[in-house]
C-alpha cells in the first residue's frame, strides 16, 4: 500500500509519501493466535474484582432496606 499525503498550511503545502508494507502471513497468524489466547493475569484480576462485587450488593441492600422504614413514619403523619 502506498499513500500520498498532503498537509495544507496557511503558508505552505507539505508533501509526505508514506509506504505501508502488508504484514506477512506468518506475522498475521502469530497475531491471531496471540489475540485468541486470553491473558491469564487479566482473567485473574477480573475474578478478584468480581468476587467483592458480588458481595457488595448485599452489604448495600441491608442499609437500604432499613432506610425506608426510618423515612416513612414521619410522612405518614397527617399533613397540616
Amino acid at each position: 500500500m502506498y499513500y500520498r499525503v498532503f498537509v495544507f498550511n496557511k503558508y505552505e503545502t507539505q508533501k509526505f509519501n508514506i509506504s505501508v508494507r502488508k504484514p506477512q502471513q506468518q506475522q498475521q497468524q502469530q497475531l491471531q493466535q496471540a489475540l485468541q489466547q486470553p491473558i491469564p493475569p487479566l482473567q485473574q484480576a477480573a475474578q478478584q474484582l468480581i468476587r467483592p462485587l458480588r458481595q457488595a450488593p448485599q452489604q448495600l441492600i441491608r442499609p437500604l432496606q432499613q432506610a425506608p422504614q426510618q423515612l416513612i413514619p414521619p410522612l405518614q403523619q397527617p399533613l397540616r
